[in-house]
């Protein structure tokens, strides 16, 4: 009998072990999964402050790209006015003279505009 007591006493033991190896094994992978959400969670709170960055930036570059857009075709509109305001008569060198002059100013305006913001606008 005495035998019997003493395997199931290891058998106990045993299983007590092995239990607290489980338990030990489940605490450490916890304090992992814990440092990866960590981990984690700082890599998405610096992406999202990134994107906040760059979306500020498009934002800003939009507005600069607007105006100097918005610029010269302001120049160009009036330009066309302008010209259509000049009589057009079959030999007309005067009116021919006059409607280069305005086409150079708003020639001279766009420039203006590449000059100072670096950038040609893409559309008119």
């Amino acid at each position: 009998m005495n035998l019997n007591k003493l395997l199931i006493m290891l058998g106990i033991a045993g299983a007590v072990l092995l239990g607290l190896m489980w338990g030990v094994r489940q605490y450490g992978n916890a304090r992992v999964a814990t440092g990866d959400l960590v981990a984690v969670t700082q890599a998405v709170q610096g992406a999202v402050v990134e994107r906040e960055v760059a979306v500020k930036v498009d934002v800003r570059q939009a507005k600069e790209n607007r105006t100097s857009r918005d610029a010269v075709r302001s120049a160009v509109i009036r330009a066309r006015k302008q010209n259509e305001e000049i009589p057009k008569l079959g030999l007309d060198a005067v009116g021919d003279a006059e409607r280069i002059r305005v086409l150079n100013v708003a020639i001279d305006k766009a420039n203006e505009v590449v000059a100072s913001t670096g950038i040609l606008p893409e559309r008119l």
